[in-house]
């Protein structure tokens, strides 16, 4: 798993109850804290440039150490910049993860690109969009449905963002690959949305309550 998280100026505003950025660091490092030791994965936060979590360009092992190193080096991150994903976006797939979780905020230049180039190098990688603000919304619902190589749907697509627990328990019916798979996010939100919740995994169902608890 890549988590490709927007850094840029507007995810300085207000949400309903903290800043954006602080919400997505939030959502981020619980859902890091409940990854399977045997999963790897890594993050890139984005403006106009890449800031990569060390070391730069790898997949590492989700063990309690690099969880723990992961989880301290998010929350130093801050606002800076504007927004252009398309290093970011580049940098995660040379990593061929089975996923990319792209957060998102506000449109992006040359968008045309950005999608020629997803279309043109994410061979079975599945992209789910998480569109933070309505601004972002359509773009990103363009990514997520680029096919995978193989024909098969290539991603979810959920805006706007504004409850990210709850977003990502609500789009667990894609199929997430098998470094660590979909269950990770489950363990590691210690507050899951809706009161009653049924989540199918191929043959298994779960049913679990819970309460709500807003992202931001």
């Amino acid at each position: 798993h890549v988590f490709i998280i927007d850094r840029s100026g507007s995810m300085g505003l207000r949400g309903s109850k903290k800043p954006r950025l602080r919400g997505a660091q939030d959502g981020l490092t619980t859902f890091i804290s409940g990854m399977r030791d045997a999963a790897k994965f890594s993050v890139i936060f984005y403006d106009t440039r890449l800031e990569m979590l060390p070391p730069s360009g790898a997949l590492i092992e989700a063990n309690a150490a690099n969880r723990s190193k992961a989880i301290t080096w998010i929350n130093r991150i801050g606002v800076r910049g504007g927004t252009n994903p398309m290093p970011a976006l580049k940098a995660a797939i040379k990593m061929k993860p089975d996923t990319i979780w792209l957060f998102a905020d506000a449109r992006f230049p040359r968008y045309q690109d950005i999608l020629s180039y997803v279309k043109q190098n994410k061979g079975n990688i599945m992209i789910n969009c998480f569109a933070i603000d309505s601004h972002s919304g359509d773009i990103m619902e363009k990514i997520a449905q680029l096919p995978l190589a193989n024909g098969k749907p290539g991603g979810e697509t959920v805006k706007p963002l504004f409850k990210i627990d709850k977003c990502v328990l609500e789009s667990l019916n894609v199929d997430y690959g098998t470094s660590g798979g979909p269950a990770f996010i489950v363990d590691g939100i210690t507050a899951p949305a809706t009161t009653t919740l049924s989540l199918q995994f191929k043959e298994t169902v779960l049913m679990t309550k819970a309460k709500i608890e807003d992202g931001f």
